[in-house]
């Protein structure tokens, strides 16, 4: 084979396997919708576990909470949202990096 051919055969296969693959077009994420649908699909229990791994602020949790329970017709856990029977979520104290009070 020429120099010449073998320089257009690598350009060609070159050019195919970067422009034939979908580099970058990641799939795209559900919408606010499904994930709100998906939410409120699931268990009371669960989405109250989620709501309190959330990083939001503990009184909007606590209201978040409360009206999940208002919703079902039940009443809120004294302890504030927590369902009996689950664990706390996070790490244990003093586990983690030193910016989280760890080690």
């Amino acid at each position: 084979m020429s120099l010449i051919r073998i320089k257009l055969l690598s350009a060609v296969v070159i050019g195919c396997s970067l422009f034939g693959c979908n580099a970058g077009m990641a799939p795209t994420g559900a919408s606010p919708e499904d994930v709100k649908v998906a939410f409120d699909k699931l268990p009371l229990e669960e989405r109250v576990k989620l709501t309190n791994g959330s990083s939001m602020p503990a009184e909007d949790k606590k209201k978040k909470i409360a009206e999940m329970y208002q919703k079902e017709g039940k009443a809120p856990p004294e302890d504030g949202g927590t369902p009996a029977g689950s664990a706390p979520t996070g790490p244990p104290e003093g586990m983690g990096t030193p910016s989280q009070g760890g080690r």
